[in-house]
């Protein structure tokens, strides 16, 4: 195994156009205004055949985190929102499975499965939260 450090943005440039079979982004998309450049990325970096894996704040349930925590206006207002100050006390963004697919789609990446998380994750102060997991 080789760590490169480098930001995602020059990925490419990072691993000298280097492919590989799968090419996972956890938990990071939420944290860029512009999420495109970092895609584009992801996208090139993936082989033929290969794997890009995505998971990122599902748009559509920003309610949810709010709405565990008793916070009722805030669950409210989420829903004309698509971001939040998250767990980590920084504002974060999120995607809808329809902005996911198409950000991949026009990078030449079909996209095989795209699923809200199945399993509730607990937020550092133990409320649930939901999330997008897209393969």
């Amino acid at each position: 195994m080789t760590l490169v450090v480098a930001d995602g943005e020059n990925a490419d440039e990072a691993v000298n156009g280097q492919r590989f079979a799968a090419v996972l982004c956890h938990g990071v998309l939420g944290y860029l205004e512009q999420p495109e450049p970092l895609v584009d990325q992801l996208c090139r970096c993936t082989g033929a055949g290969g794997v890009v894996s995505i998971t990122t704040g599902n748009a559509k349930a920003m309610a949810v985190r709010p709405a565990l925590e008793q916070r009722w206006d805030d669950a409210l207002a989420s829903f004309d929102t698509g971001g939040e100050i998250g767990v980590l006390g920084v504002p974060t963004r999120a995607d809808t499975v329809e902005e996911l697919r198409e950000l991949v789609r026009i990078r030449g990446v079909e996209p095989m499965r795209l699923l809200p998380s199945t399993q509730p994750r607990l937020s550092p102060r133990g409320t649930q939260r939901s999330g997008l997991t897209g393969h």
